[in-house]
Parts: C-alpha cells; sequence; structure tokens
C-alpha cells in the first residue's frame, strides 16, 4: 500500500510540474497575466505540498498532512516578496522587477533555514525544527522550479544557467530524500488506534 502511495505522488509531482509549466508558457495565458501568475503560484505550492508529503513517507498522519498544507502555503508565500520589492500591489509592477527580489537568494535563504533547524535540534525543539525543515523543502522546491528559466541565484557567485528538467526532477528528488533523512526521527505522531480486543470484561 505504501509502494502505491508512492508511486501516486511521484506521478502526481511530475503531472503538476508538467502541466503547470505547459500553462504559463502557452500564447493564450500570456495574454492573461492574473491568470498565469495564479497558475504558476499554484504550481510551485502543490508541487512543495506533494514533496512534503513524499518526505513523510510511512507516517501519513494527520499532522502530516497539515504540514503538507503548510509547505505548499509557504511556498506560495515566497512570491510576496515581488510586490516588496516593487512597492506596489500592482501585477505588472511586481512580476517586472530588474533584479530578483530578496527571498528568492537561494544562498541566503538556505543558510537562514539551516541555522534555525540546527539550533532546534539543538535545544530539542522538535516542532521548531520540523516547521524548518518545511520551510526548507517550500523554499528549495520553489527555487528549483524557477531555476528552469533564470537559474538558481547563488549570491554572491551570481546566478547559475536555467537548469534542465531531468536535472531539475533529479533535484526534486535529492530535497525530498534529504528531508526524508533529517527528519525521520522527528515524524510526527501517529494516532493510536482503540483496539477492543485488548480488553476483557473481568
Amino acid at each position: 500500500m505504501l509502494t502505491i502511495c508512492y508511486v501516486v505522488l511521484i506521478a502526481a509531482l511530475v503531472i503538476v510540474s508538467i502541466i503547470g509549466d505547459v500553462v504559463i508558457s502557452h500564447r493564450y495565458f500570456v495574454e492573461l497575466p492574473v491568470v498565469r501568475a495564479l497558475w504558476d503560484n499554484s504550481t510551485h505550492g502543490a508541487v512543495a505540498a506533494i514533496c512534503w508529503m513524499l518526505t513523510c513517507g510511512n507516517s501519513p498522519s494527520l499532522d502530516a498532512w497539515k504540514e503538507s498544507l503548510l509547505c505548499g502555503l509557504i511556498a506560495c508565500l515566497v512570491d510576496v516578496d515581488h510586490f516588496i520589492a516593487s512597492g506596489s500591489l500592482k501585477l505588472k509592477e511586481a512580476t517586472n522587477l530588474k533584479n530578483r527580489p530578496f527571498l528568492h537568494c537561494t544562498t541566503v535563504l538556505v543558510l537562514v533555514v539551516v541555522a534555525v533547524v540546527t539550533l532546534a535540534k539543538l535545544l530539542g525543539r522538535p516542532h521548531v525544527f520540523r516547521i524548518g525543515m518545511v520551510t526548507f523543502v517550500a523554499v528549495m522546491t520553489h527555487h528549483l522550479r524557477d531555476a528552469l528559466r533564470r537559474g538558481l541565484w547563488l549570491w554572491p557567485f551570481g546566478s547559475t544557467p536555467p537548469v534542465r528538467p531531468e536535472a531539475y526532477y533529479v533535484g526534486l528528488a535529492t530535497i525530498v530524500f534529504s528531508s526524508a533523512l533529517l527528519t525521520r526521527d522527528s515524524a510526527p505522531p501517529r494516532v493510536a488506534r482503540y483496539n477492543e480486543a485488548a480488553f476483557t470484561v473481568v
């Protein structure tokens, strides 16, 4: 059953990624910037949420679903920096910046998240640790998908060339695998089932 869940999630991840990129690059949606932006942002959220479900692996609890939704939400919120950097709520200005906004700087965000996760682990704060890992997956999947068009912004070294599709999927697999290893000892608690057979009337 677990293998089937993995296959379904991986298939969903590939389908969402492909459809998301095909739609936003279609000439019809180029003339509908609001729809294009919403679709692109939703794809970021869906990819992140699916990646976190894959990270949780053998603990498909209610908490894991909640964390997946949080991961998707954070991935969507990364694009808020476009509006902050432009100083405007107008989509045209927010999507036509000369430089990439601050939340799209991979090196800085990764360093911040790694610092938070490390401190949480050292101080024995499992909830903070998991939220940090959720944020890591959300940010990295967002940046990696953006890198298909613009590369990764690795300040202070500059930006990489655009990432090839096969490298994108390898990157997603690496994010999921590494996150699963780091969180395997901090899985959300599973709800114990009531077993009537364990009780007898004396």
